[in-house]
């Protein structure tokens, strides 16, 4: 964020899909930033699975023992554990959780909502129910399209075209969580792909392919 001058203190909800380290181990610095650095905004909501509190604690006194409860309270932090088809109503966003399929571990993805206007994120998964009903409830989606193929635990650059097809009407879908691999083969296939940095600007009242 800081590479991009981005405000870390202008963050104020947070959503964990699940907690493997890459979707949730940075959340320990941002803690540990709202609770150190001087800011009047000392808010920050966080949703995620069950199971949020212990680890989000375990993580931070492995950074530094024994400091958890301080940081939980001078960092204004809020945790709320999600279950499937759990609705939260926070700073003006209404947010589902659709449970999803990832390796061994409980996942979600979400369905965030403001103005009439929804968008939906998958988090890490299979082709599932839960990733179904959250590109049906989204005018846009990003989805799980870590390789080329589908893999025990995430969708592919394939499945993704797939989506893009089945739901063009309906939703704008656009991949995200992608290797090179997945990356290269849909710019072969014609996709235009967004890079750090980029910023998208969303026509809402629109429908798009996202092919050129």
């Amino acid at each position: 964020m800081r590479a991009l001058d981005l405000d870390v203190f202008a963050v104020e909800l947070c959503l964990i899909t699940h907690f493997h380290a890459d979707h949730f181990f940075d959340l320990v610095i941002l803690l540990l930033e709202k609770r150190f650095k001087k800011s009047d905004n000392k808010r920050i909501i966080v949703i995620a699975p069950p199971g949020a509190e212990e680890n989000m604690k375990q993580l931070v006194n492995l950074a530094y023992p024994g400091i958890w409860q301080r940081t939980k309270a001078e960092s204004g932090l809020e945790i709320i554990e999600v279950d499937d088809g759990k609705v939260v109503d926070k700073l003006g966003y209404q947010i589902t959780a659709y449970r999803v399929e990832h390796e061994d571990i409980e996942a979600f993805g979400y369905v965030v909502e403001k103005s009439g206007y929804k968008a939906g994120f998958t988090g890490d998964s299979v082709l599932c129910s839960g990733i179904e009903q959250i590109i049906k409830q989204s005018n846009i989606a990003f989805i799980d399209t870590s390789f080329i193929d589908d893999t025990s635990g995430h969708m592919g650059a394939k499945t993704y075209q797939k989506l893009v097809k089945r739901y063009r009407q309906t939703c704008q879908v656009l991949p995200t969580h992608m290797s090179d691999d997945a990356r290269e083969y849909l710019i072969n296939e014609g996709y235009d792909m967004a890079v750090d940095g980029d910023n998208l600007i969303i026509d809402k009242n629109v429908i798009k392919e996202s092919e050129r």
